[in-house]
């Protein structure tokens, strides 16, 4: 249970909870995690998972099980490359997702 929690059942103020358990045991408080921005999200995409993690000051298992979750794939240095030549078209149009008969399909 969290101390939040526990101060409101007991009528108490969090720190009172706090002082009272920290002697008794050795479980540490519980924080609730931070939620990820937009701008966290897109680094998923666009760099790598140390890189990410380095940046965010998030744990890098913590970038990866992100990245993973939202199915987005691995960073490779290529995905930056001539995205704005013809090169980079051409690229962009073969390894694009198209949606037949809502199926999704990587077009290679």
């Amino acid at each position: 249970m969290r101390d939040a929690e526990l101060a409101k059942r007991l009528n108490r103020t969090v720190l009172s909870v706090r002082i009272r358990r920290l002697p008794k045991t050795k479980v540490s408080f519980i924080q609730t995690p931070r939620r990820w921005t937009a701008a966290e999200l897109r680094k998923l995409e666009r760099l790598p998972d140390a890189e990410v993690a380095r940046r965010t000051g998030r744990f890098l298992a913590s970038a990866r099980n992100k990245r993973v979750q939202l199915g987005i794939s691995c960073y490779t240095p290529a995905q930056n490359r001539n995205v704005g030549g013809q090169k980079g078209e051409a690229e962009l149009f073969r390894r694009c997702i198209r949606l037949i008969d809502g199926i999704r399909v990587w077009i290679k």
